[in-house]
């Protein structure tokens, strides 16, 4: 792919050519083959992907149950916790559903870019994305919280001192933003 390729994805919209051309000479260009693992749950997350072509499925695995998060499409921004926070370890697996193209974005080629409308259609995406994460976590926690207050309609005193209780369910919502 080259940079008039990347001026067809919608995430950069307006962004100038020599812009472009800076960002395809700056990161280099990975392929993946379906079935590959590209990231892995637990490992350092040193870098994102901008996915060019192809998809990609993220999963996680808790108690040895493993969990479809969503899907990774061309135009995405993936494993963008290691552009935004040192030291960090990838939350989520992530494979190749179909041959991948996509850009290796280091947070030094952040940096590289500062100043430039690349940086910024960047910047907006890894937020849009995380906030798209959080509405989804949000919704999974409502339904959570639903769940388990239905299952306590009818309370032992104990259960019902526990949800009243700094420790019960109500104060653990109150502190996720009041999702009860």
């Amino acid at each position: 792919m080259d940079a008039s390729q990347l001026a067809t994805l919608p995430l950069f919209s307006g962004v100038a050519r020599a812009e472009l051309e800076r960002l395809h000479k700056l990161c280099p260009s990975v392929e993946f083959q379906p079935g590959d693992v590209v990231f892995a749950q637990g490992d350092p997350s040193s870098h994102a992907l901008l996915v060019l072509s192809g998809a990609l499925e993220a999963t996680t695995d808790a108690g040895g149950a493993r969990t479809v998060l969503g899907k990774v499409h061309a135009g995405d921004l993936t494993g963008e916790s290691g552009l935004m926070v040192l030291e960090e370890r990838r939350g989520a697996t992530l494979t190749a559903t179909h041959r991948v193209r996509a850009l290796r974005i280091s947070p030094s080629d952040m940096a590289q870019l500062r100043g430039t409308r690349v940086l910024a259609a960047l910047q907006i995406r890894m937020l849009n994305s995380t906030a798209a994460r959080l509405r989804s976590t949000n919704k999974k926690m409502q339904s959570i919280a639903r769940q388990h207050r239905d299952e306590l309609a009818a309370p032992s005193a104990d259960t019902a001192q526990a949800v009243r209780g700094p420790s019960g369910w109500r104060a653990f919502l109150s502190a996720l933003g009041g999702l009860a």
